[in-house]
């Protein structure tokens, strides 16, 4: 359970990786760009829901899905260039003592952070307080959360914002 929880978070890195997204014809970019390559998979309630907000907010386009006949689970795998994101949606999200498990948070690095910001914001993405410095990591970073409460982390270099 643990696995299947941390390659939900993974996911959801990706999916933050494809900052672009498309409406009513109109093709719109978030202005900035994940640095490297990231996967992330990210346990959610509902992997469709989850699925269709990565697209409209994040830009990446589903490339995988899959559902158990059962109902045991429902994946969703997104991606764009540099970011893949995996949505997870299990009937075992926690483990046999019934304490939720997996990542706290997962995170990215991008090209511009105040443009991430600015981008997540005008999409009505909640924001953990803002964009703020830490000196002992050299990085400039804030937090924001999908429609599930996952935390995601957005970070730049110092010496590149």
């Amino acid at each position: 359970m643990v696995l299947k929880r941390s390659l939900l978070v993974l996911g959801f890195i990706a999916i933050l990786s494809s900052l672009a997204w498309a409406q009513e014809g109109q093709e719109m970019t978030a202005g900035f760009e994940v640095v490297g390559e990231t996967f992330v998979a990210v346990q959610v309630p509902d992997a469709q829901a989850s699925a269709e907000w990565y697209q409209r907010v994040l830009g990446l386009e589903e490339v995988k899905r899959l559902d158990a006949e059962d109902g045991r689970f429902s994946i969703r795998i997104l991606a764009r260039t540099g970011l893949t994101v995996e949505l997870i949606r299990t009937n075992t999200a926690v483990d046999v003592s019934g304490t939720p498990r997996g990542l706290f948070k997962a995170g990215f690095y991008v090209d511009d952070i105040g443009a991430a910001f600015r981008w997540l914001n005008s999409q009505q993405v909640e924001t953990d307080e803002g964009i703020f410095s830490d000196e002992a990591l050299s990085v400039r970073t804030f937090v924001f959360r999908d429609p599930d409460g996952n935390r995601l982390q957005v970070f730049a270099k110092l010496s590149e914002n």
